[in-house]
């Protein structure tokens, strides 16, 4: 992901695509290739390709869920 580049819409369908095929937003969860991304550019582009409604979901309560944090 370069820095102060538009990614290409290819790109976020292709995500948004993944996300919808699987079907449940319960089964999907926010994980980068840290330290070998930009964390700040990485968040955006995933939102751009998370349905609002499911960016709470997606980003932290199935983690929560799943690693039993209270």
């Amino acid at each position: 992901l370069a820095t102060g580049k538009e990614y290409p819409k290819f790109m976020i369908e292709k995500v948004t695509n993944a996300i919808e095929y699987i079907g449940d937003p319960n089964r999907v969860m926010y994980g980068s290739d840290w330290p070998l991304v930009n964390m700040k550019e990485y968040i955006a582009f995933i939102r751009r390709c998370v349905p609002s409604k499911y960016v709470e979901k997606i980003f932290y309560l199935n983690a929560k869920k799943l690693f039993n944090i209270k």
